[in-house]
């Protein structure tokens, strides 16, 4: 029987773009260059924090939408995309719209690209720096862009350079990389963005070409540094509303319910907290998401106490709306040891765990019944005799996470069992 696939119930900002600003600046330089996403193999955007990454992708995949140039499948990364079965799986739906009964595998993702053939398909991926340093992801990713059919197209917006061969690429003309410089403002995109946000005009000269720093400019009215600039957005705040956006920062997206959860009975939208502010998404659904700036920007904002509270005040939220996953992470976050208990009583159906067991650590959950059942994947892979080195307490083989979704014998069945043969 085939594994089940993992509920995935995250918000819509993972698999749409979100609503572009009505002052956009249009950027159509860079939008034209990101329109030949379906012309190469892999595009690469990679710039820090407020260069207006995402803007750029929104702006190219939602102008596809009107020419049909090729099918977009957007994807914003997150922490949990460092397990290769959830960025998979996370692929496939941003493809086909819909979960699988079972756990997808990157040649059943190759094969869906191909199934749109001859039309172009550009898997969007951004938000890459979530994937970290964890290389079972990135190397999944580098097997897609070796095993993409003719009509599949990769594209990756992050912080720091993608974890794929990006320069071999580049020198056989497969690849393009869009970095800070392209990113900047152009005196003419500064232009049209003073003239959208009614900046006066003596404060044009000088705009800098960082579009978050232009932003903070233009909200706070003078030029001065981004520090500065935040401090004086943040201390413009009324208190209670400054309080409230710095318990919502702590969280990737931010919903009605969310903030209910956070300021029990007072009442709050997403639709007044963020009116008004400087970078800020909001997607179709009404649910918003703060630029990460704001989160550097609120950290002194809250104790320490607050700041858990906060986390589990939101994990609580999640778990009422069977949002397993982000429950999980917001429990962890707030250091909470208790998060099978919480999920056991919420789910209410037998209850097995995954990940980070050993035998006794297995046993142990169990025995507080915590769980039916501890599953066990990648030790199993290293050991295919696990179960007996379990009984005799024998010493595990430490599985290769280089080789995992190769394809292939090596890493799957060349491990050594326990009788040596």
């Amino acid at each position: 029987m085939p594994a089940p696939a993992p509920v995935d119930s995250s918000p819509a900002f993972r698999y749409e773009p979100p609503n572009l600003a009505v002052d956009l600046v249009p950027r159509a330089d860079l939008a034209a260059v990101v329109a030949g996403r379906f012309e190469r193999r892999l595009t690469v955007l990679v710039a820090g924090p407020g260069f207006g990454k995402t803007t750029l992708l929104a702006q190219a995949t939602l102008a596809n939408r009107l020419t049909e140039s090729g099918i977009d499948a957007w994807l914003r990364l997150d922490p949990a995309d460092q397990d290769p079965q959830h960025l998979i799986g996370g692929l496939a739906r941003a493809l086909t719209g819909s979960g699988q009964r079972s756990a997808p595998v990157l040649e059943d993702l190759v094969s869906s690209v191909w199934s749109f053939a001859p039309q172009p398909v550009a898997l969007v991926l951004d938000d890459a720096h979530h994937l970290g340093a964890a290389d079972p992801a990135w190397h999944v990713l580098a097997e897609l862009l070796e095993s993409l059919p003719a009509n599949g197209h990769l594209v990756i917006a992050g912080r720091s350079m993608p974890r794929v061969p990006v320069r071999r690429m580049q020198a056989d003309d497969l690849a393009l990389v869009i970095d800070e410089d392209a990113m900047a403002f152009t005196a003419g995109d500064l232009e049209v963005f003073a003239r959208t946000r009614g900046v006066p005009p003596e404060l044009l000269a000088d705009l800098p070409t960082w579009p978050a720093l232009a932003v903070l400019t233009a909200a706070v009215g003078h030029q001065a540094s981004a520090g500065y600039l935040w401090d004086e957005v943040v201390s413009g705040l009324e208190p209670g509303r400054r309080a409230l956006l710095a318990r919502a920062a702590l969280f990737d997206v931010v919903d009605d319910d969310l903030l209910d959860a956070l300021a029990p009975g007072e009442g709050h939208t997403t639709a007044r907290l963020v009116d008004g502010l400087p970078l800020v998404d909001a997607d179709r659904l009404g649910s918003v998401r703060l630029h990460a700036l704001w989160a550097d920007a609120l950290r002194g904002e809250l104790g320490a106490a607050d700041w858990r509270d906060a986390l589990l005040a939101g994990a609580e939220s999640f778990l009422a709306r069977r949002q397993f996953r982000r429950a999980v992470d917001a429990f962890a976050d707030a250091g909470d040891t208790d998060i099978a208990h919480r999920l056991r009583d919420v789910y209410g159906k037998p209850f097995m765990l995954n990940g980070g067991f050993d035998a006794e650590s297995a046993n142990d959950v169990i025995k507080r019944e915590l769980a039916v059942a501890v599953s066990f994947g990648t030790l199993y892979i290293a050991n295919p005799d696990l179960v007996e080195r379990f009984e005799v307490g024998a010493e595990l083989n430490v599985p290769d996470a280089s080789t995992y979704y190769t394809g292939g014998d090596i890493g799957f069945l060349d491990y050594p069992e326990l009788s040596g043969r």
